[in-house]
């Protein structure tokens, strides 16, 4: 069975200036890419966002946090580098990366391509624009037929759905040639109420308490959370995800909170 795991961090409420020794972490080209950055929220979460992948690989592979970098595929995805990549995890790591309004996440699979999104809830955001834009004709009719109660819980529910069907076909445009044919429909883009449909079929739980559903172009998770919404989506059908909400302040926090925090079966080292 493929696996995969979901690292988040709340980083809303760190500042910039506690964040600054990390920068050494990162590659002059991912330096200069976090000074472009106008907003210190957004600095924020991308510097938290390249360290947490960084920690993600190494303990996904089992190899030192200094021998991983992060590049950026053409299609703007992140993408791991690791010269010293353990033959027994498979040809490369799989990853995605998301962050909303100071949170950050990764998920990270040794056996296959994924895509994650998640989403803080604004209590300011104008919904039903945002959907007559971001959602086609059959999506926006489905929602308005949700009760008001849950409208906006399902509004997420699909905003995460699609963002994590297009990471996953941005992922598999950046590696296509790895892939067999078989995955070729992934490449050519999602179809409209494709995430409609995963959406009404989320019903189904599976052992952690998340929600599973599938189409030929890919099988969704909506992962539990108290504050977030967040789907994760794959080209092949995993075991229940596991999400890890990190304490503490530095990769060495992180991997002290994670032994002591992490499902049986998990690779333990930095």
């Amino acid at each position: 069975m493929y696996s995969a795991v979901i690292w988040l961090v709340d980083g809303s409420g760190w500042s910039n200036q506690m964040l600054s020794p990390w920068l050494a972490c990162l590659t002059v080209e991912e330096q200069l890419r976090y000074t472009r950055f106008i907003r210190p929220l957004r600095q924020r979460e991308f510097l938290i966002g390249r360290v947490l992948l960084r920690f993600a690989i190494a303990r996904l592979g089992s190899v030192a946090f200094s021998d991983v970098s992060i590049a950026t595929a053409e299609t703007g995805a992140p993408v791991a580098i690791v010269p010293r990549w353990p033959a027994t995890k498979g040809d490369r790591p799989h990853i995605s990366l998301s962050h909303s309004r100071g949170w950050v996440a990764c998920a990270v699979s040794a056996d296959t391509t994924i895509g994650l999104d998640i989403e803080l809830p604004d209590p300011d955001r104008d919904f039903p624009a945002l959907a007559a834009v971001a959602f086609g004709v059959s999506e926006s009719k489905w929602l308005s037929r949700q009760p008001e109660a849950v409208r906006t819980a399902e509004f997420y529910k699909l905003w995460c759905a699609k963002e994590a069907l297009f990471k996953l076909s941005s992922n598999v445009n950046s590696q296509l040639t790895q892939f067999e044919r078989n995955n070729e429909g992934i490449n050519e883009g999602i179809n409209e109420g494709m995430s409609e449909r995963m959406s009404e079929r989320m019903s189904e739980p599976v052992n952690d308490g998340s929600k599973e559903t599938s189409d030929q172009e890919g099988h969704l998770y909506a992962i539990p959370h108290q504050q977030l919404f967040a789907c994760l989506c794959s080209t092949h059908p995993l075991a229940a995800p596991s999400l890890i909400e990190l304490a503490g302040d530095s990769p060495y926090a992180w991997s002290q909170y994670a032994d002591r925090h992490l499902p049986d079966g998990m690779p333990s080292a930095l």
